[in-house]
């Protein structure tokens, strides 16, 4: 049977509801607050976080797809598990909840989505490039990770603000296997192409250690240079209920990012030392004829802002822009004149 708290009769119909949840509007709203890891964004990788912070909940609607849960339930009860039925108002406000091998993860995804997977639930894609853990579904216990597959496709408010929305699933992970990123990992193209997590696969067989025994759930385990989040890969669909549909807003206020110039000595090599909110970005290597508007592409890429709303301010509070009143303007001219700083 479904939880008790759902209110849908709707037991043998086809259809799904989404049904309105005041008791776990706050509680996701903590948890996506609590469970980014990088609140000031993610400058470790290439496409990383963007800043993920003062996160507001605005409304969680709660998914009833009676066939969908009786998929699920019918996987536990093979695997030998049971669903945990906490009433919401008690439900403990954190992502490993149930048993051992059954936890409440993230899936960023886009609205348009949203209404296929509450009707369907997930699909796995035949093919994908960016699957580097195998051809499974995807999730994760830090919410700016998932928010990475939100953030381009959120819907536009009447205020200009952006709403965004992700998914807070019931997983069964079953037997995980922990699986570490090194050099060889990546050198060897990480797992991609795997479709079964067992030996019978060739991907499995090939680039997972002759002893390793089947599993149910891949955890990628955070902590090297090549990956920076936990992320958690399921290949049966029936292993993930899509049960909350969580939709949010960001702060998305001013956010100080540096920018200091450095030329080396010999080579005359010159460096553009960023900092965002204090913190190291990265360092560029920049031409005398570098646009500025080229450094604008760049960052409101990396920071998901549109360009327009990127100011260039001097340490003293004029706005650069209108300094230079014409465009484009050098970059090089710009730092060597003023220590410049970006403010979005």
């Amino acid at each position: 049977p479904p939880p008790e708290y759902w209110k849908s009769a709707k037991a043998n119909a086809d259809t799904f509801e989404f049904v309105r949840t005041r008791h776990m509007r706050r509680k996701v709203e903590y948890l996506l607050n609590h469970c980014a890891e990088h609140k000031n964004g993610c400058s470790q990788q290439i496409g990383g976080c963007t800043p993920f912070r003062n996160v507001q909940v605005v409304e969680v609607n709660r998914i009833e797809n009676h066939m969908l849960w009786r998929r699920f339930a019918a996987g536990q009860a093979r695997s030998g598990q049971n669903s945990h039925s906490w009433a919401e108002q008690s439900r403990p406000i954190r992502c490993h909840v149930g048993g051992k091998d059954e936890r409440f993860l993230f899936h960023g995804t886009s609205p348009i989505a949203v209404s296929n997977i509450a009707a369907e639930g997930f699909k796995i894609p035949v093919r994908h490039t960016l699957s580097r853990y195998g051809q499974g579904v995807y999730f994760t216990d830090q919410s700016c990770k998932a928010h990475q597959y939100s953030d381009k496709r959120f819907v536009l408010q009447e205020d200009g603000s952006r709403l965004y929305c992700m998914l807070y699933c019931r997983v069964s992970t079953r037997k995980e296997h922990d699986f570490h990123v090194t050099d060889d990992v990546r050198k060897n193209r990480y797992l991609h192409g795997m479709v079964q997590p067992n030996p019978s696969d060739e991907i499995f067989r090939q680039r997972l250690p002759e002893e390793q025994q089947a599993f149910d759930s891949l955890v990628v385990v955070p902590g090297q240079k090549h990956q920076v989040h936990r992320e958690f890969v399921v290949f049966d669909t029936a292993q993930a209920y899509p049960e909350y549909v969580v939709w949010y807003k960001l702060d998305e206020s001013s956010v100080k990012v540096e920018g200091k110039l450095m030329e080396t000595e010999g080579d005359g090599e010159i460096y553009l030392i960023v900092k965002q909110e204090g913190k190291w970005m990265g360092n560029y290597t920049i031409k005398k004829t570098t646009k500025l508007s080229r450094l604008t592409e760049v960052y409101c890429t990396r920071l998901g802002v549109e360009r327009k709303s990127l100011r260039f301010i001097d340490p003293k509070g004029n706005e650069i822009a209108k300094v230079y009143k014409s465009f484009p303007i050098l970059l090089y001219s710009v730092l060597s004149s003023h220590s410049m700083i970006l403010m979005i």
